[in-house]
C-alpha cells in the first residue's frame, strides 16, 4: 500500500480531510531578536529591574517566547494592550526599562489601544512622564524593518507629570477618572522609581483594584522614591507569620532631611503619620531585620 504524502495531490487533500503542508515559521532579522534577548538579559542581570514591552502584534509583544525564558520571564510585565479589556497600564510606570517600536506596532485600531500608543508617544516626544526616560544606546531592526528602542526610567515622575499623563486617558475614558479618584495610593505609585536590590526574592507590586502595595525586602532592601501627595497615613501590616523564625520588618521614610523609622512586628499592623512627607519627594525603605523569612508587607493609605 502506498502512503499518501501530506499535502499531496490526492482526493483526501482536495476534500480537506487531511491537513495541507505547512512551512517553518519565518521571521525576518532573527539575529536582531536574539540580540534583543541577550541585551535585555544583560540589563536584567546588572540592574534587577522590571521590563515593559510597548508593542502588541506579531512583530513584538510581551508574550514572545524569547521573553519567557529563565529569570527574564519574571521581569517582563504583562502588557496592557486593549483599553477596555485590560484597563489603565499601571505596570508600565513600575518598570525600569521600556521597549518601544517605531513605527507603532498594534493589532487593533489605535482608538482601541491607547494604552500602547499614549505611553509610547509620551516617551518618544518627551511629554509629561516621558521626561523621566532616557534612550539607551540599544537599537534593533526587527521583522518588516520595524525598529525597537530600549528606554530607561531615569528618575521618579513629578505629580504634575503624572496628572497630565492621566488626563490624556481621562479625555477618552472619564469612567477611569472616577474610579482612580478612589485609589489613594495610585498617583504616588505612578510617581515612583523602584529599586529592588535582591533580584530573586525582593518584590514591590501594586494592586489597582485593592489600592494596596505588596512588598518583600528579600535578602536586601527595597527602596522606592515617590511623592505621597495628600496621603495622611500609611498602614503597614505583616501578612505572613507562618515561618517559625520570622522576625520584624524595618520600614523607613526619608526626604534626606527628615527621617522616620518604624518596626512592624511579626503578624502585627501599625499606622504611621506621614504629614511630614505630604506633597514632597521622599524615599520609602523596606528592609529585613535578622533574616528575610516571610517578610511580607501589605501597605495601604488613608
Amino acid at each position: 500500500m502506498n502512503c499518501i504524502p501530506w499535502g499531496g495531490d490526492s482526493f483526501l487533500y482536495k476534500k480537506h480531510i487531511l491537513p495541507s503542508k505547512s512551512y517553518s515559521l519565518h521571521v525576518d532579522n532573527y539575529s536582531e531578536y536574539a540580540r534583543l534577548d541577550k541585551v535585555l538579559k544583560q540589563l536584567d542581570e546588572s540592574h534587577k529591574e522590571k521590563i515593559y514591552i510597548l508593542s502588541s502584534n506579531g512583530v513584538l509583544n510581551h508574550d514572545m517566547q524569547f521573553l519567557k525564558t529563565g529569570l527574564l520571564s519574571k521581569k517582563v510585565f504583562i502588557t496592557h494592550d486593549v483599553d477596555l479589556r485590560d484597563g489603565f497600564p499601571v505596570q508600565f510606570l513600575l518598570a525600569k526599562y521600556v521597549v518601544i517600536t517605531n513605527p507603532l506596532q498594534i493589532h487593533l485600531p489605535n482608538w482601541a489601544q491607547r494604552v500602547i500608543s499614549i505611553p509610547r508617544d509620551c516617551i518618544l516626544n518627551k511629554r509629561n512622564i516621558g521626561k523621566a526616560y532616557v534612550e539607551t544606546e540599544y537599537k534593533f531592526t526587527l521583522h518588516n524593518k520595524v525598529e525597537a528602542h530600549i528606554y530607561r526610567k531615569n528618575r521618579a515622575c513629578s505629580m504634575e507629570e503624572v496628572e497630565e499623563f492621566l488626563n490624556l486617558f481621562y479625555k477618552h475614558y472619564p469612567e477611569w477618572k472616577s474610579m482612580h479618584e478612589k485609589k489613594i495610593l495610585l498617583k504616588s505609585i505612578l510617581s515612583s522609581d523602584i529599586l529592588l536590590d535582591d533580584e530573586r526574592y525582593s518584590a514591590f507590586d501594586y494592586n489597582l483594584n485593592q489600592d494596596a502595595i505588596y512588598a518583600h525586602p528579600g535578602t536586601q532592601l527595597v527602596s522606592v522614591i515617590w511623592n505621597l501627595g495628600k496621603i495622611n497615613k500609611l498602614i503597614l501590616k505583616s501578612t505572613n507569620a507562618t515561618c517559625k523564625d520570622a522576625d520584624p520588618i524595618s520600614v523607613g521614610l526619608t526626604t534626606g532631611k527628615e527621617t522616620s523609622t518604624y518596626v512592624v512586628e511579626k503578624g502585627q499592623q501599625i499606622t504611621i503619620d506621614t504629614s511630614l512627607f505630604k506633597n514632597r519627594t521622599s524615599t520609602l525603605i523596606i528592609d529585613k531585620m535578622k533574616n528575610n523569612h516571610c517578610d511580607s508587607l501589605l501597605i495601604k493609605a488613608e
